[in-house]
């Protein structure tokens, strides 16, 4: 990946995201989507014979330990010096310092995790009893996406095979991996590592680091994620969002130095990963949910269509057929996705200025960034002006969506039967206007008095609003894409 990265730079920086396809969908068929990953330090611990004392040459008869240092033992206790009795608790200064908690859009999506995370399913599946601490549900769900690890992945010094050999080994290695939430970098960790050794009296442990990516996040408000999620719920795989996965790849050199969302999610299933047993669905027994290797090949093309039809809806005009996808790009000039995304079709361009729905998304974003605001603030007088921004915002949202070049001719010219679902939400604008109005005024005399009832108030509005604009968004994509062929 590093070296495409390296080779095309200039050209992915273009595109409006990246798409990973991932055999997400849980035993139950119930599939999952993630965020992002953690970070991870590999690196390799070794201790030999030297000034210290030690063989340094070979192993030596094991007679000698009477008078001769063991670089296996010096290992063991270098590396016991790391954690806690147990291995549970970091104990490296400052390790879970750098590590970022949660956000207000990631405890909002770990609370939908707790309601179906199931911990004796979990358990079961891999072969374990207990949870550190005998943890669960939420608490569980944050130790495993928020907490730093350090895990020994193998040790070995010696003589291992069958039978009996008394020796000193002169070397021994262990290979330690530690996982990074966001916040906590490889370089940042491995330096931390050799500098508690040095001070714990081990700095003769060599630390040779073997690899290392940083954590990569993605937001959950993203135009490639609410695509992906609309197109996956849309053919009945209605995703469980979580902030991130537990495990790690470089999807950084995506988030981090491209600067691009990513969707980490697929159909199918496969469970065992990096265990003896490490198995993916072929053929799914009948009347299962999960989807076989065939629906995985077709139906991995569809959430770039859908991500590809989404920056054209906010950026360009288009017009749909069963074979062929016309657009005007407008000011949108990006590849959807570093994927081919269109099977079946072609793809042609005219010059045109689709400005009124490229406007019209734009104030999308634009709402939901000060929905962040409003629903963020905990001053009143700051609640004052954000409220007055938002209103002014929405008159001018609405009064284009309602427009004639809006959503009434966007969706009726693709998808009429929908334009009474577009009536209901038109009229929930006057109700808005009204509401946000009121909520003003009443902020406006409670500036010396009680805030609480208004703030909690204010946390309904954008929760409303919210799911208002998600519904115009969703009832556009559906719109478009139906008449799009799959290309199966």
């Amino acid at each position: 990946m590093l070296e495409i990265v390296d080779k095309y730079e200039e050209r992915l920086r273009t595109a409006d995201g990246a798409l990973f396809p991932f055999n997400s969908q849980l035993p139950s068929g119930r599939m999952a989507m993630f965020l992002g990953v953690k970070g991870i330090l590999y690196t390799e611990m070794e201790a030999t014979g030297g000034p210290r004392g030690g063989p340094t040459r070979a192993e030596i008869h094991g007679s000698y330990k009477a008078i001769v240092d063991f670089p296996v033992w010096r290992l063991v206790q270098g590396l016991a010096t790391l954690t806690s009795e147990g291995g549970n608790t970091i104990l490296v200064p400052g390790y879970y310092d750098p590590v970022r908690p949660p956000t207000l859009e990631e405890q909002r999506l770990i609370n939908g995790l707790a309601e179906q995370w199931n911990d004796a399913q979990l358990q079961t599946e891999l072969g374990v009893e207990r949870w550190i601490d005998g943890v669960t549900g939420r608490e569980a769900i944050l130790r495993y996406l928020y907490h730093p690890t350090l895990n020994i992945d193998g040790i070995w010094g010696g003589y291992t095979d069958e039978g009996v050999k008394t020796i000193l080994p002169h070397r021994a290695t262990a290979k330690v991996d530690s996982r990074l939430p966001y916040g906590l970098t490889p370089d940042t960790a491995l330096a931390m590592i050799r500098r508690h050794l040095v001070a714990a009296g081990f700095g003769d442990i060599a630390v040779r680091r073997l690899s290392g990516d940083p954590a990569a996040q993605t937001s959950i408000d993203e135009d490639l994620v609410r695509a992906a999620i609309s197109v996956f719920t849309k053919y009945g795989h209605s995703p469980s969002v979580s902030p991130r996965l537990a495990g790690s790849a470089p999807f950084y050199q995506f988030t981090e130095r491209l600067r691009l969302p990513l969707v980490f999610a697929g159909l199918g299933h496969g469970s065992g990963a990096h265990a003896p047993n490490e198995y993916m669905v072929i053929r799914p027994k009948r009347g299962s949910t999960i989807a076989g290797l065939a629906e995985i090949e077709k139906a991995t093309v569809r959430p770039a269509q859908g991500a590809a039809l989404w920056s054209m809806l906010r950026c360009g005009h288009f017009t749909a057929t069963s074979s062929n996808l016309h657009y005007a790009r407008g000011s949108w000039q990006r590849p959807a996705a570093i994927i081919p995304f269109l099977r079946g079709g072609s793809v042609s361009a005219e010059r045109t200025e689709p400005e009124e729905l490229s406007k019209i998304a734009q104030q999308h974003q634009e709402l939901r960034d000060t929905l962040k605001q409003v629903a963020e603030t905990t001053s009143l007088e700051r609640l004052v002006s954000l409220l007055e921004k938002l209103r002014e915002q929405l008159r001018e949202h609405f009064a284009d969506e309602e427009g004639e070049e809006g959503l009434e001719q966007a969706i009726g010219e693709s998808a009429p039967r929908h334009l009474r679902a577009l009536e209901a939400l038109f009229d929930e604008h006057r109700e808005f206007l009204e509401v946000v109005g009121g909520m003003i005024e009443r902020c406006q005399a409670l500036l010396m008095g009680p805030k609480a009832e208004i703030l909690r108030d204010v946390q309904t509005l954008t929760e409303r609003l919210h799911q208002h604009e998600a519904r115009e968004t969703d009832l556009l994509t559906d719109s478009v894409y139906t008449d799009v062929g799959t290309g199966d």
